[in-house]
């Protein structure tokens, strides 16, 4: 049996490359789908990255669409955390201030904010 391996960056095809594959008959693995059953509510990962990644909401700010939580990590550093409000009213959103918090994320749902020239 042959075995490939199909890697690339964002954006190149994989997934639909995967998806001609297993249309014409193959066997295939699609690991980013492990990957998201993994990080998914109730899936295996979320525990043990969740006890990797303590930390306490010490702001939050409700602007109508969106809440901003700030995160201080119990390893050191801050992580800011912007989710649609959906759901959530203000008041249940500013009710997690100072709540312990476990952080997790998924991949496609994540914007690196790229740094200024100065490198800040």
């Amino acid at each position: 049996m042959r075995l490939i391996g199909l890697t690339g960056s964002i954006g190149m095809g994989k997934s639909a490359t995967l998806a001609m594959f297993g249309e014409a008959g193959l066997p295939v693995y699609d690991a980013d789908a492990q990957v998201h059953a993994l990080y998914a509510p109730g899936g295996a990962a979320v525990e043990p990255v969740g006890a990797a990644f303590p930390g306490v909401v010490r702001d939050v700010a409700y602007v109508g669409m969106v809440t901003r939580y700030l995160v201080d990590l119990e390893r050191g550093g801050e992580l800011q955390v912007v989710r649609q409000n959906l759901e959530t009213s203000s008041s249940e959103a500013l009710e997690q201030q100072g709540r312990t918090v476990t952080v997790g994320w998924s991949e496609e749902h994540t914007y690196a904010i790229p740094k200024d020239e100065e490198g800040t």
